[in-house]
């Protein structure tokens, strides 16, 4: 169906690329906060390795903006369901994961 003379796909694109952008803004805040912590509070033994940050990073970050487009919580603002916005979550999760996969983001104190 074409809305205002603008086709489905674009439209949806349009109305859920911010969920994709926030599940990976999310998830990169989430590691580098991770791996400051790490780096900081943890005493050598009890360091995590870089890995077991990303996945926690992207495990928690895919907690709260699942919960948010199944209207588990309305933390983010009032949202309404919409599976287009599910699926361009789970894509920025996805993306977050491989970038993190391929960049391997370190703490470097200066």
């Amino acid at each position: 169906m074409v809305e205002f003379g603008v086709p489905d796909f674009i439209r949806i694109t349009l109305y859920s690329l911010p969920n994709f952008w926030e599940a990976i803004a999310g998830t990169i805040i989430l590691t580098a906060v991770g791996l400051v912590a790490n780096q900081r509070f943890l005493s050598p033994e009890k360091k995590l390795r870089e890995h077991t940050i990303y996945l926690l990073s992207i495990f928690f970050g895919g907690l709260f903006v699942i919960t948010q487009e199944l209207k588990i919580h309305n933390l983010g603002g009032d949202n309404v369901y919409d599976p287009y916005d599910l699926g361009f979550s789970i894509a920025g999760l996805l993306l977050s994961y491989f970038l993190f996969q391929i960049l391997k983001p370190k703490f470097r104190p200066s």
